[in-house]
């Protein structure tokens, strides 16, 4: 009877395993697609705070990419690449802005459309960038902003 449910018991794990293997096997192949699709799209920031690979990219709030990659280039400036999906056309009077999902959220890129006619393609570069805001330092902007009106008064 106990050899019934040792043999029970380890077909039941076995079959757990399998099943486990064949879901990872399946979310590799078709789970993450989006760093070999879309078009690849490069900005130039001085400076990108808490911005990292993964990083959604927006449109009006609306997810329609990701930042691929963060590189210091030479002239110590970052250079960013980010994939947005190939249905959205981007024009090329576009602004990349680096912003925050909140007061403290994580950072990501909000693309700001331009009224230009031509459109980005894969490996353009967007001309116009704001770089990410430092929260410390607007707060500490604020408070010497306030001692200066109440010293001035």
């Amino acid at each position: 009877m106990q050899t019934k449910q040792e043999l029970t018991v380890g077909m039941l794990i076995a079959t757990i395993c399998a099943g486990s293997l064949v879901l990872v096997a399946l979310s590799n192949q078709f789970g993450d697609r989006s760093e070999a699709e879309g078009r690849r799209l490069i900005a130039e920031f001085a400076r990108i705070d808490g911005l990292t690979t993964n990083s959604p990219v927006r449109i009006a709030g609306l997810t329609v990419g990701k930042v691929n990659s963060t590189l210091l280039n030479e002239d110590y400036r970052v250079t960013v690449v980010m994939s947005v999906d190939d249905d959205v056309e981007i024009p090329s009077e576009t602004a990349a802005i680096i912003e925050t999902d909140g007061l403290f959220g994580e950072k990501y890129i909000e693309l700001q459309l331009g009224g230009d006619e031509e459109i980005l393609t894969d490996g353009d570069s967007i001309s116009f960038t704001q770089d990410s805001l430092v929260i410390e330092e607007l707060i500490a902007r604020i408070i010497r902003q306030s001692k200066l009106q109440s010293t001035s008064k």
